[in-house]
């Protein structure tokens, strides 16, 4: 871990950004990529006063900063003039719950960006190298941040939303969720639920609650804006089957290993050889019986399936009942004697329109309510009132870097 005290700004590399903006889009959430620096291609610098939450004057990072004891001043000791030990990484303390920001004016804390992701930032920081770390760790905080400024920006746009007899409607869903969590996790008891509900999932009552709200509000809120303007006529349902006909008809499938026999001996050969249990791959290898591209084991058309009549009309007829795995042979065509595996079948496909509009359109109503929503969070996240994203990032990616990369 780094010393806070040390004046060295934690930037982003031009290769580590170059790579966070390629990966992650930044353009395309409201973030330009220019706004992860400052004036004159300079990143603003980023000190532990940064961390400091304006509810609480005090820094929430521990006073690193280098003091010496003098004689005749405060704290006289009988150690001479000049710095004391240094501190070690295992003394330094970046509390992750140092304010970051602010979501429709609620404050922002790291923890709540880097708690959920901790794990994987500590498999990251173990990897040699700065670069490395930045280039792996900058995408995933700034996914979870991004994450979180979403549902807040959408919490807040939902519950304002919320109308009186929507709230009496939600308090009454909360009691019963609670009540039915109390008979099942404490008999009736609260003391009781609450200690078994945390041993069991590792969260609080009031905290699976309060989610539970929460997701009730925004579910609410989607599906009174979003979801009306998903339609669907049954044209539309139509025209998707038409397009995409090959998919609901298509004809079955096979691919195809042959032996061809160079004369009646051989082919008993093969027959017998084949009834004694030899694989037919081996048999098909065998320049002696097999005169049909041995060294590829006989594999027809390159091993790519055929849909269409084979060619030999007798072969063809031949086939017509064979599963995969299946072996017909020898059949006497064309002055030749031909051995046929079925190496791979697929069926053939005739879904008639009626057996299948109903799932075109359940398709096609999640494919529009898909764009609708992602079309509506890309207008709250250009819309919403939140710190910038690149300035809660210099703090986050401070954070991150001084707990996680081991190299610091």
């Amino acid at each position: 871990m780094r010393n806070p005290s040390n004046k060295r700004r934690t930037t982003l590399s031009k290769p580590a950004l170059a790579f966070a903006v390629g990966v992650i889009g930044l353009s395309q959430i409201g973030c330009e990529a220019n706004d992860w620096v400052g004036a004159n291609d300079q990143p603003a610098p980023v000190t532990p006063s940064d961390f400091v939450d304006e509810s609480n004057p005090s820094p929430t990072v521990s006073n690193t900063s280098t003091t010496q004891d003098t004689a005749d001043g405060p704290g006289t000791s009988d150690l001479p003039p000049g710095p004391v030990r240094p501190i070690s990484p295992a003394e330094q303390t970046f509390v992750v719950n140092a304010m970051i920001g602010h979501i429709n004016g609620e404050a922002v804390y790291a923890g709540q960006i880097l708690e959920p992701i901790e794990a994987q930032l500590a498999a990251i920081g173990r990897r040699e190298g700065r670069e490395a770390f930045l280039e792996a760790a900058v995408p995933l905080v700034y996914g979870r941040l991004n994450e979180v400024v979403l549902n807040q920006l959408v919490l807040g746009e939902a519950e304002r939303d919320l109308g009186e007899r929507d709230r009496q409607r939600l308090d009454v869903l909360v009691q019963r969720e609670r009540d039915e969590k109390l008979r099942y996790y404490g008999q009736g008891s609260l003391a009781a639920a609450q200690a078994n509900y945390e041993a069991e999932t590792g969260r609080t009552l009031a905290e699976h609650l309060r989610d539970y709200r929460e997701q009730w509000t925004v579910r609410r809120y989607i599906e009174m804006t979003v979801r009306p303007k998903v339609v669907v006529n049954p044209r539309d349902v139509e025209r998707y089957y038409d397009d995409n006909l090959d998919d609901f008809n298509r004809p079955g499938s096979r691919v195809l290993r042959l032996i061809i026999a160079p004369d009646p001996y051989s082919a008993d050969v093969v027959r017998e050889r084949l009834d004694a249990g030899v694989d037919f791959e081996q048999l098909a290898r065998d320049e002696n019986l097999n005169r049909y591209l041995p060294a590829a084991a006989g594999l027809f058309n390159g091993g790519d399936p055929i849909s269409s009549d084979f060619g030999v009309a007798e072969v063809h007829a031949a086939l017509a009942d064979l599963d995969k795995g299946g072996v017909v042979g020898p059949i006497y065509a064309n002055d030749r004697h031909w051995f046929v595996q079925i190496v791979a079948y697929s069926p053939a496909v005739d879904t008639p329109f009626e057996e299948v509009k109903n799932q075109i359109e359940e398709q096609l109503r999640a494919e529009q309510f898909k764009f609708y929503l992602d079309r509506f969070r890309a207008e709250l996240i250009e819309r919403g009132s939140y710190t910038p994203m690149n300035l809660m990032m210099e703090k986050l990616v401070t954070i991150a870097e001084a707990r996680f990369d081991s190299e610091q």
